[in-house]
């Protein structure tokens, strides 16, 4: 039976299971690697071209492009994108994107987050691109790009950086309501003694093994990254004098809650309006008139986010007027 003679409403049901549904990720770091682009002025992130499983119903014939339009317009404002996590070759996301959010306002974005050992068949373009290491800060070093991941949702959309996108431009963002960030098992076979450098460079190096592990050995790789995130999260989520600049876009673009989970089961869960009650920063530096400035800023910026934030829950319109891009 020809797909046009099959009921509206099945027909209908049908398109909806292959839209919404997110793609099929790559199986590996290799298949595809020809297409992936450094983000520009971003090391260590390689995107993909994203995936738009409407396409093919497009160009199907005017029936079925009607029919699929129809369902793009009503459609739920849910994203999918895949990250694979190349030890020391970068994170590596691929979107799915059936069509652009139709307001700023975006329901759900939910990245999943799958760990890989760097393989000899990769271009050496991708060596060292993302070198994740022990720092002597509160976060290690090079895991900034995973906070760059965020950054990017709230500033572009749920979609790939072009060439003509300045990361650092003004002018409209992105909200949303949740945020899920589901990591999964690895699949390709390797122990992965760290999350952050190769088995082999750890084998060779006695001292980086200990340095290098991120975690307690006997955890699962999956547990072990899923812990590495949420300190991240832990990080920006508390507005303190280290992470207050980073941290508040947080507090700007979502408007519930971030969710992250291990093989699809909840592993923690970041209540935005509860921790956004609670914050309160203790330490603002040692000059008198910084940390006046400071504390200023601070003041104005949050009589602003109050607005804001009233403004987000009500799906209503947001201006540009960020009164600071940074307090400290």
């Amino acid at each position: 039976m020809a797909l046009t003679a099959l009921p509206r409403e099945i027909r209908l049901n049908i398109f909806e299971f292959v839209v919404f549904s997110s793609s099929e990720p790559p199986v590996s770091p290799a298949v595809g690697q020809e297409s992936r682009k450094c983000v520009p002025g971003v090391p260590g992130i390689w995107q993909a071209p994203e995936n738009n499983p409407a396409k093919e119903l497009l160009l199907v014939n005017k029936q079925i492009r009607d029919e699929t339009q129809y369902l793009l317009g009503h459609m739920p404002s849910v994203y999918h994108v895949d990250v694979m996590y190349v030890k020391e070759c970068g994170l590596w996301p691929t979107w799915t994107l059936p069509c652009p959010p139709r307001t700023r306002y975006i329901d759900q974005v939910h990245a999943t987050f799958r760990l890989f050992e760097p393989t000899e068949d990769l271009d050496p373009r991708f060596n060292n691109s993302l070198v994740v290491r022990p720092g002597t800060s509160s976060s290690p070093t090079g895991v900034w790009a995973f906070w760059q991941l965020l950054a990017f949702v709230f500033k572009f959309g749920p979609r790939r950086i072009q060439e003509t996108d300045s990361p650092r431009s003004e002018g409209l963002t992105y909200i949303v309501k949740d945020i899920i960030i589901d990591v999964a098992a690895p699949t390709d076979g390797a122990s992965h003694l760290s999350i952050m450098v190769d088995d082999k460079a750890i084998h060779e190096d006695s001292e980086l093994y200990s340095a290098m592990l991120f975690g307690d050995l006997s955890a699962a790789p999956e547990r072990r990254l899923a812990d590495f995130i949420s300190s991240l999260l832990d990080l920006i989520t508390n507005l303190d004098f280290s992470s207050i600049n980073a941290g508040m876009i947080v507090y700007e673009n979502i408007v519930r809650s971030v969710t992250v989970l291990i093989n699809g089961e909840e592993f923690k869960r970041y209540d935005v309006d509860e921790l956004y009650k609670v914050q309160h920063v203790d330490y603002w530096g040692e000059s008198p008139e910084r940390i006046a400035e400071r504390q200023e800023k601070y003041a104005i910026w949050r009589t602003w986010l109050d607005d804001r934030r009233h403004r987000m829950q009500q799906g209503l319109t947001l201006g540009d007027d960020r009164p600071y891009n940074g307090i400290v």
